[in-house]
């Protein structure tokens, strides 16, 4: 505690943290589909129910179009929040909050391993409180808490006083958050080849056996389907193309965060983003030829290059996440070794970051009492009402967000792959009952199921101003 307290930067970061706790925390989510799957097994937890029981339809028609359950790590901390202090999204979203502010920590105490404390504290403070990462906070999803414990298990990996146990105990949680954790094993692999034999081995069964444990023995997520359907997205049939579409598909990604200043700010963030984003690609290069920080290297370069494989251009920021305090830290190297940026600037370029966050920080505060466009909107509500308590238990309903009808009106629900077409689609829509369409939201705009109404002999049986349900029979329920 007392070295605590003579930790003036340490003290000064936790406080200038703490006000993330009040902003964009919210009660109401977005109508993405994954946070309802870790609500589905959350719930299932504590009313212990299988992972894989999530009311989804997934047959030879409809094909794979979903995982049967995420690993567990994520749904186990949403569990416990629910456990103790009840459900809500707000009380779900202060768990992301916390996890912020832990993966916050995580950054300074890498940075200061190579600059000045308090060049720490400005680059993280810049980090995080940059609207696109504060905009993460009102998402119930993994990429945050993944985030704390891949960061963590590098810090643990890398400090001067080596724990392979607890390396391997986080590596071991991070994989059952997000399978990509699967990436930290060239940890024990960088071991083996600085011949730390013994070390290697207790990372890998320690790493192994948490995993094991948490996704086989305690719950049971059916974990080959997971890494089999991720293993599906893979392919190598144009994958020289696949690399160059995901690469540009970064590089913009990155300028933006980076870029998110307007007005004179928006000028200054226009040079900004460019500065940064290439020191990072100096600095990285520059460290790989002089072989420093050889582990950071190799866990940066393994991570990047599972992004440029994988066929998937849909997630934003949202990858790089766990990342940014190894970009930042290589943008700062690419700044004093080749740039020869000078100690001394080092804090002016944070500020200046971190300034020019100030117009899409005021955004997100002038905004974060609205309601989001989801599942918590009144005519949202009102169509999952009539759902749950008109419909049997043996219908299916075909719904754009099946996970999020799931979880909120408990009914069987399904929807269609993306790759399967128009023929195999009109052939699943047939099995199922009823069929919510909504009428004033691109968002949830379904083609397929649209063009099977259009076809088909429905009638609409529900309706309100956003949402209308049809059904194949010649009755309302």
């Amino acid at each position: 505690m007392k070295s605590l307290l003579h930790n003036k930067a340490l003290i000064l970061l936790l406080v200038l943290l703490l006000p993330l706790f009040f902003i964009n925390v919210k009660n109401t989510h977005d109508w993405g589909d994954d946070f309802a799957q870790y609500l589905i097994q959350a719930r299932n937890m504590l009313e212990h129910k299988p992972q894989t029981e999530n009311g989804l339809v997934v047959n030879e028609h409809t094909g794979q179009y979903m995982v049967k359950a995420y690993p567990v790590g994520f749904p186990l901390l949403v569990a416990g929040t629910w456990k103790v202090f009840g459900y809500s999204i707000r009380n779900f979203e202060l768990l992301i909050t916390m996890c912020m502010i832990g993966f916050a920590l995580c950054m300074f105490f890498l940075l200061k391993r190579f600059v000045s404390e308090w060049v720490a504290v400005v680059f993280t403070l810049a980090i995080f409180y940059n609207p696109v990462l504060l905009n993460f906070k009102k998402q119930v999803l993994s990429d945050i808490p993944f985030a704390l414990f891949f960061i963590s298990s590098i810090l643990s990996a890398t400090a001067q006083k080596k724990r392979p146990l607890l390396t391997g105990i986080l590596i071991g949680f991070a994989t059952s958050i997000r399978g990509v954790g699967i990436c930290l094993l060239i940890i024990p692999l960088s071991f083996l080849v600085r011949r730390e034999r013994r070390s290697a081995i207790i990372v890998l069964v320690s790493s192994a056996a948490i995993f094991l444990l948490l996704n086989n023995i305690l719950f049971s997520t059916a974990s080959t389907n997971f890494f089999q359907y991720y293993k599906n997205a893979f392919s190598f049939s144009g994958i020289v193309n696949q690399i160059s579409v995901n690469a540009t598909y970064y590089y913009e990604v990155l300028k933006y965060f980076f870029s998110q200043g307007e007005g004179i700010w928006q000028k200054i963030s226009n040079i900004t983003k460019y500065f940064f984003v290439f020191s990072f690609i100096i600095g990285l290069l520059y460290s790989i030829i002089t072989r420093r920080n050889q582990l950071l290297n190799a866990v940066t370069l393994v991570y990047i290059g599972v992004l440029l494989f994988y066929p998937y251009q849909a997630g934003g920021f949202r990858f790089l996440i766990p990342i940014i305090p190894l970009i930042i830290l290589f943008s700062i190297i690419g700044f004093q070794n080749i740039l020869k940026v000078r100690r001394y600037w080092l804090i002016p370029v944070g500020l200046l970051l971190l300034i020019q966050n100030y117009d899409g920080f005021r955004w997100i505060v002038r905004t974060q009492h609205e309601i989001e466009d989801g599942p918590q909107k009144p005519a949202a509500m009102a169509a999952f009402g009539y759902i749950q308590n008109k419909l049997k238990p043996t219908d299916v309903v075909a719904f754009i967000k099946p996970r999020a009808l799931t979880f909120y009106t408990s009914v069987r629900t399904a929807t269609v792959a993306y790759d399967v077409n128009a023929e195999q689609a009109v052939a699943a829509f047939d099995k199922m009952s009823f069929f919510l369409i909504a009428s004033n939201n691109d968002a949830l705009r379904d083609d397929k199921l649209e063009h099977y109404i259009n076809i088909r002999n429905v009638q609409i049986v529900w309706q309100n101003e956003d949402f209308k349900l049809y059904s194949r029979t010649q009755s309302s329920p």
